[in-house]
């Protein structure tokens, strides 16, 4: 979706549709996701079993900032996101507002650089390290910052 809006719309109309697109799809996927795990406490046990990291994670850490991390990490599985989010039970509004931003981040500079570059010759013309960069980065910082802040604030007894 993301490389035929960024090909059929400015960036201005493509990275709505396709946040409005991939937010849709992902509430789909955590809805089925979180009706199969309805059947008990499934999610905890596969998270401890080691069947994924991603579903460890979440245990852990299902926070805001985590959620955004995974959701603009470059090339990370968005189904695996939505699945595990609902599989969890992580709570449906902290899902949609990181999947919302998420995409519009990560979605607004895929569209843009593809709108930009839709006459390329090749594909690594229109992706290039310089278009993942700001998304791995901003990754590492959404990862960092919730840890950081727990070690720097004060302990209440």
């Amino acid at each position: 979706m993301v490389f035929v809006a960024g090909i059929l719309f400015p960036p201005a109309i493509a990275a709505p549709v396709f946040v409005a697109g991939g937010v849709a799809g992902a509430l789909g996927a955590y809805t089925l996701a979180r009706g199969v795990g309805r059947g008990g406490s499934r999610g905890e046990r596969d998270a401890d079993a080691g069947d994924g990291r991603l579903l460890r994670l979440l245990t852990r850490q299902g926070d805001f900032a985590t959620l955004l991390a995974v959701r603009v990490a470059p090339s990370f599985p968005h189904t695996a996101i939505n699945f595990a989010a609902g599989l969890l039970g992580i709570p449906v509004g902290r899902f949609l507002a990181s999947t919302a931003l998420g995409l519009a981040i990560k979605g607004t500079l895929y569209v843009s650089v593809i709108h930009q570059v839709a006459g390329a010759a090749t594909m690594a013309e229109a992706i290039s390290w310089r278009t993942v960069a700001p998304l791995a980065a901003l990754t590492v910082l959404l990862l960092l910052g919730p840890p950081l802040l727990r070690r720097l604030r004060p302990r209440s007894d």
